[in-house]
């Protein structure tokens, strides 16, 4: 008789290598301690179609592409780069995403649409999902997107963490115009780069999926017809600076409609 083979185990995210993957811990470990990595001086080139102004549709956006790359051992695989030393190194891309620095709004005035600098007064926020669970087959999250495979390492079967830019908080008072294409605009004469700030943050799942509601509700706030500065008020309170203020702020709130009830319950009894 033959042996029954026992089933492989289920997949789990990059996050579960532990001691096959080092960078695991230590990345999940530094999060949690540093709870955000900050890059504030970085600059940024507006390139030349990210000026244009459309009369009939809107342009294609400014697209920028954030790739979370881990240094690897040569026997690990990975794709050699020259880092700035000049050595040559191996990596494997943990993960990847893309995202819009620039969108375009109608102006009656100008009759055209007008691009705007998304990220001019608040920084990019990234969430990576730190997500320890075992991941069943076929390998989907509740809302329907696929989780990738990583060969690395390759005793393993894992997927890549989840990451993605999380734009709540980010208010439509950040945004900043973008002039037009000169004509002295030139390798001479270029214009000056736009700030760029970011943030690296993890997540749990469950919060994870609570701020994808919140956005697509706000999403749909919009497309009923709120103003901007309707909604960048909602934007404050959701940050993660202020949101904790804003949840202690609603309790006590709450007790204080609980205790004037108990106070005057005789006073008003004959309702």
């Amino acid at each position: 008789m033959s042996k029954k083979t026992a089933p492989p185990p289920p997949p789990r995210s990059w996050f579960h290598a532990g001691s096959g993957c080092s960078a695991s811990t230590s990345l999940r470990s530094f999060l949690a301690t540093k709870r955000e990595l900050k890059f504030d001086e970085c600059r940024l080139n507006v390139p030349a179609h990210a000026r244009v102004r459309g009369r009939r549709s809107p342009p294609p956006p400014w697209k920028a592409l954030l790739v979370v790359r881990l240094r690897s051992p040569r026997e690990d695989g990975g794709d050699e780069t020259v880092d700035r030393d000049g050595e040559h190194r191996n990596f494997v891309t943990l993960s990847e995403v893309s995202f819009d620095l620039s969108g375009y709004e109608y102006s009656k005035r100008e009759n055209s649409y007008v691009p705007f600098y998304r990220y001019g007064r608040q920084p990019a926020v990234v969430r990576l999902v730190d997500d320890t669970r075992a991941i069943g087959t076929p390998a989907f999250r509740g809302d329907g997107t696929p989780y990738e495979t990583l060969s690395f390492p390759a005793t393993e079967r894992l997927y890549r963490p989840q990451i993605r830019v999380d734009d709540i908080a980010l208010k439509t008072s950040s945004r900043i115009p973008i002039a037009e294409q000169g004509r002295d605009d030139d390798a001479e004469h270029p214009r000056p780069p736009v700030p760029f700030g970011l943030r690296i943050r993890n997540i749990t799942p469950t919060w994870d999926v609570v701020s994808i509601q919140v956005s697509q509700s706000l999403a749909a706030a919009v497309n009923l017809g709120l103003s901007g500065s309707e909604l960048d008020e909602i934007r404050h309170f959701l940050s993660d600076e202020r949101l904790y203020r804003f949840a202690v702020t609603q309790v006590i709130t709450v007790l204080h409609v609980v205790f004037d009830v108990l106070a005057f319950k005789n006073d008003v009894g004959f309702y």
